[in-house]
This record gives C-alpha cells, sequence and structure tokens, in this order.
C-alpha cells in the first residue's frame, strides 16, 4: 500500500461539486537546489513584477499574488517567481551548512521558469510540480505575437508608456510599453514590442502583470540554467499533466513520487480536485 504524505497544505474553502469536493488550497511546490547549473548570459537589466491572479471570476475581489522576475542578458533572458527562488536560495544555503531541513514557500507561486532563446529560436519551459513531483521540460519555437499598437498614452514608473493589444493563446491581452527602454520584453512568454512592458493583463483581468522596477547590475551577473532533473515532453503532453496533476493530485503523487496526499483535519484525498487557471488556455 502506498504511504500518505501529509502535505502541507493551505486550505482556503471547500464546497461540493457534483459527486465531488473541490478544494481551492494550494500544495506547495517542492525546493530546488541552487548549486548546480550552466551560464548561459551575463545579466544586464533584472525586471520585477508583481503578479496579480484573479482565480474565480465570480469573486474577483479574492486574488493571489507572487513577484516575477525577468533578467534580461545580451542574447538571452529567464523568468521565474522570485518567491520560489527565495526558498531555494535559502535550501540550497541550508545544504551547504549541512541540514536535511528545505524550505518551502507558503502560498501561491507561478511555477514555470521560462528560459528564452535557449536553444536559438526557441523558449525552454520548466514547470515545477506538487510537492516532490519531478519537473516537466519542454522546447517551442518563440512565439510570433500580432500586436495592435494604439495612440493612448500613460505614465508608469515615470516612463511615458503607450497602449497594445494582442490575442494570445485563448486571451485577449492589453500592454502597456515604454518605447525609451529598448527591452523587446515583458513578462511570462510576451515579447515583440517596441519597448519593455510595464503592464499587461487579459480582458477579464485574470492575470494582472505590473513592474515594479527595472535594475542594472553593477557587477557581472551570470544568467543562469538550473540543472534540475527534469521529465523532457512536449507542450501538449505538458499541459495534459498538469491538469491531471490538479484533478487528480493523490494519485499523481503516489505514480510519481510513491507519496499520497492527506488533507488536514480530514477529507477524503481521491474526492478533491484543485483549482487550475492556466494562463495559456489553448
Amino acid at each position: 500500500m502506498a504511504k500518505t504524505y501529509l502535505a502541507c497544505l493551505t486550505l482556503l474553502y471547500a464546497m461540493g461539486i457534483q459527486a465531488q469536493t473541490y478544494y481551492q488550497m494550494y500544495l506547495h511546490t517542492g525546493f530546488k537546489y541552487l548549486d548546480s547549473y550552466i551560464v548561459l548570459d551575463t545579466v544586464k537589466s533584472i525586471v520585477t513584477y508583481d503578479l496579480t491572479l484573479c482565480e474565480d471570476l465570480s469573486e474577483p475581489t479574492k486574488v493571489v499574488k507572487d513577484i516575477i522576475t525577468l533578467q534580461v542578458g545580451r542574447q538571452r533572458a529567464v523568468t521565474y517567481s522570485e518567491n520560489l527562488y527565495q526558498a531555494d536560495s535559502v535550501s540550497t544555503e541550508m545544504k551547504r551548512l549541512g541540514s536535511d531541513l528545505a524550505k518551502v514557500h507558503p502560498g501561491y507561486t507561478q511555477r514555470e521558469v521560462l528560459y528564452r532563446n535557449y536553444p536559438k529560436g526557441k523558449i525552454t519551459t520548466v514547470y515545477r510540480m506538487f510537492l516532490y513531483g519531478t519537473p516537466l521540460k519542454y522546447i517551442e519555437d518563440i512565439p510570433q505575437m500580432s500586436w495592435e499598437l494604439a495612440d493612448k498614452e500613460r505614465v508608469i514608473l515615470g516612463y511615458r508608456c503607450k497602449q497594445a493589444f494582442v490575442k494570445y493563446r485563448g486571451r485577449d491581452y492589453e500592454a502597456w510599453y515604454a518605447p525609451d527602454i529598448p527591452i523587446f520584453l515583458g513578462p511570462s512568454k510576451f515579447a515583440g514590442l517596441p519597448g519593455l512592458i510595464l503592464e499587461l493583463y487579459d480582458q477579464q483581468r485574470q492575470f494582472v502583470y505590473t513592474c515594479t522596477s527595472i535594475a542594472n547590475p553593477i557587477q557581472d551577473t551570470p544568467l543562469r540554467y538550473w540543472k534540475w532533473r527534469c521529465k523532457s515532453t512536449t507542450r501538449d503532453k505538458a499541459r495534459a499533466t498538469i491538469r491531471y496533476m490538479h484533478r487528480h493530485p493523490n494519485q499523481y503523487a503516489i505514480a510519481d513520487y510513491g507519496y499520497g496526499v492527506a488533507i488536514r483535519g480530514g477529507g477524503d484525498p481521491e474526492s478533491i480536485i484543485i483549482r487550475y487557471t492556466p494562463i495559456e488556455l489553448e
């Protein structure tokens, strides 16, 4: 019989959906050590975004938040959750000091690490799974986005910004970019505007990215690719696996690393699903 792992869950509420019980909660992303990597580039700029996610549009005031870091190099870029990175950094230092303990971030985090132009002309996505799950890795062509530029302007962080619109993988987005900042990137996979994207949100405002800082490192900073053990797959197969993980977290956990999940306070792990709100709908 498979062992049961008493997951450290953040349980927000539960409600009946047909024959299942739907739990809005977070199975924490397992830590990863940062001591094994290859250097892809040198960081020229570091852009930080606040991410606000509304998982249920019927309750727009209930949101979760993360901090997203975009490191921009000469030829490549990487995007990741700053909250996960900080937790990983603590775990890596504890390992260096000989401790078996590790740190996980207690709340919601974006699970994707995106390596842009690695390999050349491609995006490598590493998706971090629940708890001790093996990350998924897939490579795709850099998306070509057909932006519609508008004349409307506003000021963000002291920069004159212009408006643009794009439809991308099932959502309609509005972006505000700064023509005076010659970085043609933005959060997630968004890019291709004539300036850095400082704000971006979909039409329903489920995903809202707001730039909070832009910095240029004083000393050389390596842009790293972390050498984690991953399961290579395709984008379509990764999306199917991620959906399955959210709909059947107990079965996924047992299949991937041999431990089931349990809920503090009781509850049948086979009857739960976890809310899944992907940014890419197609």
